[in-house]
């Protein structure tokens, strides 16, 4: 039909990818107990180098995933579970990864993460790649964010 809109499918879906440095970072445990209740979280927000659709400010809570990294075949590691007034997230890790990000955090030196994501609704997103650093962003600075 001349006119008609076609539906977008997730493969034409725009990938978008930011990076933030982080400001401050906690951990929460949630004990149960069920074995099925207990968790640990570690939550990091921040300021994004470049803001996404107005949105400058991030907070992305980490835990392992029970089934070790399997979500991961799915094309997903997390979703952004708002994105109106900041980029709220979820991301499941590997307990080696939750660990690695453990250590940089109780030391001192979780300083930026980075994601991939795309966005499935007006404030919902399919986070499709993440990643955490000691390192600061190299546009960091530009972007007008300070270090702290």
């Amino acid at each position: 039909m001349p006119g008609a809109r076609r539906k977008q499918s997730r493969s034409e879906t725009q990938c978008h990818y930011r990076e933030g440095v982080i400001h401050q970072w906690e951990v929460t445990a949630y004990i149960d107990p069920a074995p099925v209740h207990r968790q640990i979280y570690l939550e990091m927000s921040g300021e994004l180098t470049e803001p996404f659709a107005g949105v400058s400010r991030f907070s992305i809570s980490t835990h392992v995933d029970r089934a070790d990294g399997s979500n991961g075949s799915m094309g997903a590691v997390g979703y952004f579970i708002e994105m109106k007034h900041e980029l709220t997230g979820v991301v499941s890790l590997t307990r080696d990864e939750f660990q690695l990000l453990q250590m940089l955090a109780s030391g001192g030196n979780l300083k930026s993460c980075s994601f991939s994501f795309q966005q499935t609704a007006r404030s919902k997103a399919v986070i499709v790649s993440f990643s955490f650093s000691s390192k600061l962003p190299d546009d960091a600075e530009d972007a007008g964010v300070p270090a702290r």
